[in-house]
């Protein structure tokens, strides 16, 4: 993996696929949280590979102590580069995947985890917004029980399966931008490996930083 230092211009020698896991709740309406992976263009495969990655490895971890009613409604490869391939889709109409009674918080009150790559700039880190937690997993502002522990261990795997030694692995979670120093880049942006995470345990607001140093 190469040291921390400019973000790399995406070009012809890599492909761009986003994951995005696209959710419901009984009584919020819908919500999405997403992640790009970069693999070298040799792969035809890129969008299978991807997506079956991270449906083998990811997938329970992110459905993990959700409320009442929450269901995963789809996973989607999208080819975000070159852009020539349909985007495909797991949508096999899963049941609520939670065995509880206990009902969430508004989606829009997440747990938020931030991806760095050892560069300053907003532009060179990532968010996931978590989406509802479990009314029994909040105390205050604060994220506490099961809640916690998977929101760990789906931060830590992802390390784990998608930021390797070889650089890009296949595939390889990194933060995309199509903005460097202020300024579009053509044709579609750069990116940079994410080597760590940082989360505080509390719950925020989307849109909204929380009331921590999120700089790198």
């Amino acid at each position: 993996m190469p040291t921390p230092g400019e973000p790399i211009p995406i070009d012809n020698q890599v492909t761009v696929t986003q994951i995005r896991a696209q959710w419901s709740t009984a009584s919020f309406g819908v919500g999405e949280s997403s992640w790009s992976f970069i693999q070298p263009a040799a792969n035809d495969l890129y969008l299978e590979t991807a997506l079956d990655a991270w449906q083998t490895y990811i997938r329970d971890l992110f459905c993990g102590y959700r409320p009442l009613g929450w269901t995963l409604n789809r996973v989607m490869a999208q080819d975000r580069w070159p852009n020539l391939r349909p985007s495909l889709m797991d949508d096999t109409g899963w049941e609520p995947i939670p065995t509880t009674t206990v009902r969430g918080l508004p989606p829009q009150c997440t747990p938020v985890i931030s991806w760095r790559t050892g560069v300053e700039g907003r532009s060179n880190r990532g968010r996931t917004y978590w989406g509802p937690c479990r009314l029994d997993h909040c105390e205050w502002s604060n994220v506490i029980n099961e809640a916690e522990d998977a929101i760990t261990a789906f931060a830590e795997e992802m390390l784990y399966r998608f930021t390797g030694a070889t650089f890009p692995s296949n595939p390889h979670f990194a933060i995309v931008s199509r903005v460097h120093d202020g300024a579009p880049v053509e044709p579609i942006g750069t990116y940079l490996p994410v080597i760590e995470y940082r989360w505080l345990a509390r719950y925020g607001v989307q849109r909204r930083r929380l009331d921590f140093d999120w700089r790198t």
